[in-house]
């Protein structure tokens, strides 16, 4: 696998997502979808997502001019994602009604910065489920970038299985 690019689909390995079924599962679009796919799931247990860092990405304009630097901010978007992405696997709803439930980021702790992530990588999101408490749901996130991990954290979503009008989708 190569450490610099992770675009397309050559990656699964596994049960994985294409960019086109992940669009189905988070609300979020362009610029704010952060995943272009997913490699491999296990339900109630591991999510490894990716998202490509594009080289002309307007935040690299402002953050920063002349050493452009990733967010960490993105970062943890990413992990985030990625997370919800885990849950939907592990919901076994149906896309319609996945799309109905309602999930929202409650927390994100014990979040560090390990090394600067930088235009054109590709950013590894692993995400293991650590605790179920419905409606809690916490998560060990780790990025890396190739073998180097870059971040992690604590993120907890508040997801309600409950079948709603989520107006958040497109």
């Amino acid at each position: 696998m190569d450490a610099q690019s992770c675009d397309g689909d050559e990656l699964f390995t596994g049960e994985g997502m294409s960019s086109k079924e992940v669009k189905k599962y988070l609300p979020h679009r362009e610029p704010f979808l952060l995943i272009q796919h997913v490699d491999t799931v296990v339900p109630w247990r591991k999510c490894i997502a990716y998202n490509q860092i594009r080289v002309d990405d307007p935040v690299f304009v402002g953050h920063f001019p002349g050493r452009p630097i990733y967010p960490g901010v993105l970062i943890l978007e990413s992990l985030a994602q990625s997370f919800g992405l885990l849950l939907h696997a592990s919901s076994q709803l149906s896309v319609a009604e996945f799309r109905r439930a309602s999930g929202v980021l409650s927390g994100i702790d014990k979040s560090r910065f390990l090394h600067p992530v930088l235009p054109g990588e590709c950013l590894r999101c692993v995400v293991e489920l650590t605790a179920k408490k419905p409606p809690l749901y916490v998560s060990h996130c780790e990025a890396y970038v190739g073998d180097k991990k870059v971040a992690k954290a604590r993120v907890s979503v508040c997801f309600s299985w409950e079948l709603g009008d989520n107006s958040s989708f497109g």
